[in-house]
C-alpha cells in the first residue's frame, strides 16, 4: 500500500478505494461499516497530505469518522524502531500516569 501511495499514482488508489467503498460497506441500522483495510487507506492518503475535508468528499464519510480512524490507525515510530499505533501509545501514557499516582 505504502508504495502505491507514495508512487505517485494516487488517481489509481482513488479508484481502488471507490471501488472498495462499493464493495465493502454495509448498510446495518443506518449506518455504513467500512472494512478495515479501507479505513487504513484513507489514514494513508492522510498522512500523505489530503485534508480531512477533501477525504470526506471524496469518500463520502463524515470528518468526524475519519479523525476517528486517523487516531485509531496512525502509527508512532520510536526511537528503537518499534512501531506503534496512537491509540497504543495513549495506552502507555494512561498506565504511566497511573502507576505514577501510586508513587
Amino acid at each position: 500500500m505504502d508504495g502505491i501511495l507514495r508512487s505517485g499514482h494516487e488517481s489509481i488508489v482513488h479508484d481502488i478505494l471507490k471501488e472498495d467503498t462499493k464493495k465493502e460497506t454495509t448498510k446495518m441500522n443506518n449506518r455504513t461499516k467500512y472494512s478495515e483495510e479501507f479505513k487504513k487507506q484513507v489514514v494513508a492518503l492522510h498522512q500523505n497530505g489530503k485534508p480531512y475535508r477533501q477525504l470526506a468528499i471524496e469518500y463520502g464519510v463524515n470528518i468526524n469518522t475519519i479523525a476517528e480512524w486517523v487516531r485509531k490507525y496512525s502509527e508512532v515510530k520510536m526511537p528503537d524502531d518499534t512501531v506503534m499505533t496512537a491509540r497504543k501509545l495513549s495506552g502507555l501514557e494512561n498506565a504511566t500516569r497511573n502507576l505514577r499516582r501510586k508513587i
